[in-house]
């Protein structure tokens, strides 16, 4: 870690650190989750996830990501997809693909219920993998992602 005073010269510098959210499961627990909703994708997408890489962030999104994200100041992130998503035709193959799933966000919303983050994080897995195959906000709405 630099010394805060070096920070702006190497251009680090690093947004006010929030205080660290006490999760409610391990993160094998969580991950464990997150795999079980990777399982239940359905088998012909399968091959849509095949450079995708799902990470868990066991912090919550930053500022600057929210805007570079353009998601309203005081909406909740669950998860992100970055990547060119599969409508944009060439080169989508050889792009970097990556869908992070907010455990802080996760826990927030649904409390102690277990059953419900498990819902949750399936949704919102396969929100993300709506957001990789090109499907826009209305359209997942209208499916209930």
């Amino acid at each position: 870690m630099l010394p805060k005073e070096l920070e702006w010269l190497l251009g680090t510098r690093q947004e006010q650190e929030k205080p660290r959210t006490q999760l409610r499961y391990s993160e094998r627990e969580f991950q464990e989750m997150v795999a079980d909703a990777l399982d239940e994708v359905p088998e012909e997408f399968d091959k849509e996830w095949k450079n995708v890489a799902v990470i868990i962030s066991t912090d919550w999104p930053t500022d600057a990501d929210k805007k570079r994200m353009r998601i309203p100041e005081g909406h909740l992130v669950l998860g992100t997809y970055s990547g060119l998503d599969r409508t944009k035709g060439l080169g989508s193959d050889n792009s970097r693909h990556v869908v992070v799933i907010y455990e802080p966000a996760m826990e927030q919303i649904c409390g102690d219920d277990k059953e419900r983050l498990k819902q949750q994080i399936r949704k919102t897995v396969l929100h993300e993998l709506a957001h990789h195959l090109g499907m826009s906000h209305r359209k997942m709405r209208e499916i209930g992602l």
